[in-house]
């Protein structure tokens, strides 16, 4: 079994991340979130001093899969939709990145992976999206890394 670590970025450079993760290619990764959209999840950090009640919800699942022997990762990003569109008045506005984090990934011999991620911070409640993205070494040197986006569902943060 393998295990991954979290990695954290914040900001808007990583919307400009996500947008160059592109891939043509028919094999490579696949990811699926498990969460049902709509649910309800805490956040708030890991701490050895406060303990969070039996069964509050504070983690989004998933599935991923990587080719035989390629090393994969799952990055989750959480993006939450403004009230108020500054930039054109009267139109939706776009959602905004507020978190881009990779999860903590546990594979079997086949490379079939289940995924967790856990806000590390608390943030402002509200609805935010989130989506998966698998990513996994190209098959060559020269070669952009494959990846797989999954579909994107609301949470509830509390």
């Amino acid at each position: 079994m393998r295990r991954g670590r979290a990695v954290l970025m914040v900001g808007g450079v990583t919307a400009l991340l996500m947008l160059g993760f592109t891939s043509a290619h028919a094999s490579g990764p696949a990811v699926a979130i498990d969460t049902t959209g709509g649910s309800a999840v805490v956040s708030g950090p890991q701490s050895q001093w406060f303990e969070y009640p039996a069964g509050v919800p504070l983690t989004v699942n998933g599935t991923a899969s990587f080719d035989a022997g390629k090393q994969g990762d799952v990055l989750v990003q959480l993006a939450q939709t403004p009230f108020v569109n500054t930039d054109n008045p009267g139109q939706p506005a776009d959602p905004v990145v507020v978190f881009t984090g990779s999860t903590d990934i546990t594979c079997d011999q086949a490379n079939l992976c289940t995924w967790s991620f856990r806000v590390p911070f608390i943030i402002t409640p509200g609805t935010y999206q989130v989506t998966a993205l698998a990513t996994q070494a190209p098959d060559s040197e020269s070669g952009s890394p494959l990846t797989a986006t999954s579909n994107t569902i609301d949470v509830t943060i509390l």
